[in-house]
């Protein structure tokens, strides 16, 4: 299993967390039934052997590597950041479509004012995506939303949220630029374990 996660702490977690449920305590490996006690220890002075049967690791617990790199490195999961070309098909897009941008604009005017005193921030359309993030982030952990976030308001960051994704990714060769490294590396990884199997030791 290849396991890889943008470097957040948000998306780590996730990553163990998804983890965790494919791999719940028990699954872990077992160590041999004969194997002496004397391996069975880290070689450190005073350890003391764990009641722990024949788990490798306490609970049974099976880890895997989550494999990561810096946002600004990684092709993968933020492959905008490494594609010039893309930037130059959005900003040709936001000028294809200025009217709509300012039609769209003009009439989040208000809900672009109510989020500024609510966040103490000016915001405009171009951060609604970050702050339906963070409101839908707050809201799975349990943290509390401004007080004063109500249902209309809501319901805009989350069209806008939406209709940014449409927005964004309209053009046909934008589409095709962000998928295709990870489909790429998809493809050479099947490849990979069609040419040379898994020997179980991997």
């Amino acid at each position: 299993m290849y396991v890889l996660s943008t470097d957040v702490n948000r998306t780590l977690m996730s990553a163990e967390s998804h983890l965790y449920g494919l791999y719940p305590p028990g699954t872990g490996p077992n160590l041999p039934a004969n194997l002496s006690e004397i391996y069975q220890i880290p070689p450190y002075p005073d350890t003391q052997p764990l009641d722990i049967g024949l788990n490798a690791l306490p609970n049974g617990y099976q880890p895997v590597p989550i494999n990561t790199l810096n946002q600004s490195e990684n092709p993968l999961l933020n492959p905008w950041a490494m594609c010039p070309r893309y930037y130059q098909l959005l900003d040709q897009t936001y000028k294809d479509k200025a009217s709509t941008i300012q039609y769209i604009n003009a009439q989040f005017s208000e809900t672009n004012k109510l989020l500024s005193q609510m966040l103490n921030t000016t915001v405009t359309t171009a951060i609604y995506e970050q702050i339906f993030d963070i409101f839908i982030s707050d809201m799975y952990q349990g943290l509390p939303l401004p007080p004063n976030l109500t249902q209309e308001v809501w319901n805009n960051v989350t069209w806008f949220d939406t209709f940014s994704w449409y927005f964004n990714y309209s053009n046909l060769e934008e589409r095709k630029l962000i998928p295709t490294p990870l489909f790429n590396f998809w493809i050479i990884l099947l490849l990979i374990n069609i040419i040379i199997p898994p020997n179980g030791l991997c």
